[in-house]
């Protein structure tokens, strides 16, 4: 059984005790910028604001009150989060409505949990209200921006709070199903601030930044771990970031002791979108630890980056690979500070057939990157995905979690997640959490290979679409990164799947024969990697292939799109 952690009360106990001994020290900033400048908060101005909140939100909402959180990346949203935390009320924090896709997600966590009140910066509640009149399930729902005297600052009666009281509620990001409402109790929150301070050895002071949005939970947890240890929390808003990625490296350039990161595809979006003569701009020897996680890690990834910004003074030591989800959370597994990441060379064929088996021969093998050991406290597993046995190290199968960081359930659902009992434990508490990725252990590190419902299966073998998408985003410069998605489809009548092929093209109309290159590149690129047959290829506009609100690909989505011809087609030019 893993070492306990020595767990303070709350997060809210740490916040003020930052408050009281370092009360000048920057706690949060808005780099977005010139006109966001002036959003920052010093530790002390930072719990005086969120305790104004929190007076005026107990004044007019009962306890235990869900608030939904619309803002943007925003200092206020820091602040109205933890007012309600002080007010005893649940925040979820939710994307803004600015789509259609957007406002149908909205919809969703309405229904889901019931919200009192919407809670929106001065500046878009009438843009807001507004909008949420185009639906009869959010149209009903108070809503306002809150107006706060900050000048006279009074703190508000923090409740006590038990154990499994939910502090929050997380909505994952529908990656292969509708959002769920995650509960994070204030146990969960504070061990896993805990495990990730432990993992990422950031006892001592620390600039954080983020681009992440809030809604996120990889973005929210690293805000608030920051805040936790008494850090110095630097963003930018996500559209900053997606327009021009350099002013993220660029801000990372202007700090000390820098800890960021973000999922895969953000490092990627960097080497394509980042210029050589924008290399002088850049000093990246401050950058201590960049964490990749939140979908799954490519060796290649991490070895370009390193190897195109090594002239800016970036490590490549600093890249830390790791594993969670919502449901744990943030943090379940994670590469130690001070070793680099662990690649293994698996034979190919045997992937597919979910066996593990080393290849030294590099044309015959895939690289997997290791996403490291279980955080201190918690627990991994890998477990039968048709059953309850668990499996043997070195096996690939289900990856169950442990540990008081793994939430107690979804909002407003009786079931508990999908669970798998410890068979030499004969209590429900100690039942790992089934997390519907697929992985195996191997000398104490996990390695993820793949999602379990997102798995094609062709003539009976495995194959990973991320894979294959990783080969063509990778090798057809026409292909942008996140542009591609795979997945198997059956014809009525048809005895095995077919292999289709989403591809988004930066352009609006296409000339037959250029479109005709394409797709012989598609297919000769997958036949060579893969030993497989593309039987369709669809082409549509960038941006047009649906993405979660943290930008991970929908594929279950896709097909449904597919299937019911609904994916918007390029013009072809003949």
């Amino acid at each position: 059984m893993s070492a306990a952690l020595d767990l303070n009360p709350t997060f809210l106990d740490h916040l003020a005790d930052n408050a009281a001994k370092q009360p000048n020290k920057l706690a949060c900033r808005n780099a977005t910028s010139p006109d966001t400048a002036s959003e920052s908060l010093s530790y002390s101005e930072l719990w005086q604001h969120s305790n104004a909140i929190a007076l005026q939100l107990q004044a007019t909402v009962a306890p235990n009150a869900r608030v939904l959180l619309v803002f943007g990346a925003s200092v206020e949203f820091i602040t109205h989060f933890i007012g309600c935390l002080i007010a005893g009320m649940i925040p979820v924090p939710a994307p803004a409505p600015r789509i259609d896709r957007t406002l149908a997600r909205l919809e969703g966590i309405a229904k889901d949990c019931a919200p009192d009140l919407i809670l929106t910066s001065a500046d878009q509640e009438e843009p807001l209200k507004k909008k949420l009149q185009e639906s009869p399930v959010l149209a009903g729902i108070r809503t306002e921006a809150l107006r706060v005297d900050h000048a006279h600052p009074i703190e508000a009666k923090c409740p006590v709070y038990l154990v499994n009281r939910t502090a929050f509620i997380q909505y994952t990001s529908g990656s292969v199903s509708q959002p769920k409402g995650v509960i994070i109790t204030h146990t969960n929150l504070i061990s896993n601030l805990a495990m990730i301070e432990k993992a990422f050895e950031s006892e001592s002071p620390h600039t954080i930044i983020s681009w992440l949005p809030f809604f996120h939970d990889m973005g929210l947890i690293t805000l608030l771990g920051a805040l936790y240890r008494g850090h110095s929390f630097i963003f930018i808003s996500p559209e900053s970031f997606f327009i021009r990625p350099i002013k993220w490296l660029q801000l990372i350039s202007q700090e000390s002791n820098v800890i960021s990161g973000g999922p895969n595809f953000a490092y990627d979006y960097c080497l394509k979108r980042i210029k050589a003569e924008q290399f002088a701009s850049l000093d990246l020897s401050s950058w201590m630890l960049a964490y990749n996680g939140a979908e799954k890690v490519h060796a290649q990834t991490m070895a370009a980056f390193s190897q195109r910004f090594a002239d800016c003074g970036f490590n490549s030591d600093a890249f830390t690979p790791c594993y969670g989800m919502a449901e744990s959370t943030l943090l379940a597994a994670c590469e130690p500070r001070t070793e680099p990441a662990q690649i293994l060379q698996i034979n190919r064929k045997a992937l597919k057939q979910n066996h593990l088996s080393l290849e030294s021969e590099p044309t015959l093998a895939v690289e997997i990157c290791s996403s490291g050991y279980p955080v201190e406290g918690g627990e991994i597993t890998i477990l039968d995905p048709n059953g309850e046995t668990q499996l043997p190290r070195d096996q690939i199968g289900e990856i169950g979690l442990r540990g008081p960081h793994i939430s107690i359930g979804y909002w407003n659902q009786t079931d508990r997640f999908d669970t798998a009992t410890d068979l030499s434990v004969p209590t429900a508490a100690q039942s790992y959490c089934r997390t519907g990725d697929l992985g195996f252990m191997h000398e104490g590190r996990l390695y993820v290979t793949g999602r379990l419902k997102d798995m094609i299966i062709i003539v009976g073998k495995n194959y990973y679409p991320h894979d294959i998408e990783s080969e063509l985003e990778s090798k057809i410069a026409e292909i942008p990164t996140q542009g591609a998605i795979a997945f198997a489809h059956s014809v009525d009548g048809a005895t095995q799947e077919s292999l289709v092929i989403v591809v988004e093209i930066a352009k609006r109309s296409i000339e037959a024969n250029t479109m005709q290159a394409i797709r012989e590149k598609i297919r000769s690129t997958v036949n060579a990697s893969f030993d497989l047959r593309v039987d369709t290829i669809v082409f549509t506009s960038v941006g047009s292939t649906p993405k979660t609100t943290s930008g991970k690909k929908q594929r279950i989505l896709c097909r449904e799109q597919f299937r019911n011809n609904q994916i918007k087609q390029i013009t072809i030019n003949e």
